[in-house]
C-alpha cells in the first residue's frame, strides 16, 4: 500500500481518466490507484487482468520515482532506412507506373 500525497492523487486521477493519454499511462495510474486503495495483488490482477510481475515492476518504480518512475522506459525501434537495393526497387516500381500509368 503507498501513501499518496494530494498532488499525486490528484495526477493519477487525471492520468487514469484521460482520454489522450497513451494507454500504459492509464493503465499504470489505475494500477498505483488501487494499490494505494489498499487493494491485493490477486484484486488487481483480476479486475485488471494482468499479473502479479506486472504489478511488482510498477509498485517498485513508483516506490524509487515517484510519478516520474511510471513513464516508460522502452526507447521504440529504429527507424528503418532503405538500403541501396531497397531504394533502386522503388525507383524502378515508380519509373513503370509513370511509363504505364
Amino acid at each position: 500500500m503507498f501513501k499518496l500525497t494530494a498532488e499525486e492523487q490528484r495526477e493519477l486521477e487525471q492520468w487514469a481518466q484521460s482520454r489522450t493519454l497513451p494507454a500504459g499511462y492509464v493503465f499504470r495510474a489505475r494500477l498505483i490507484l488501487a494499490l494505494a486503495e489498499g487493494k491485493s495483488y490477486r484484486e488487481i490482477e483480476r479486475s485488471m487482468q494482468t499479473s502479479a510481475a506486472t504489478i511488482a515492476r510498477w509498485s517498485t518504480r513508483f516506490e524509487q520515482d515517484r510519478l516520474a518512475g511510471l513513464e516508460g522506459r522502452h526507447k521504440g525501434s529504429r527507424p528503418r532506412t532503405a538500403t541501396a537495393a531497397v531504394q533502386a526497387r522503388v525507383v524502378r516500381r515508380v519509373q513503370q507506373i509513370a511509363h504505364f500509368g
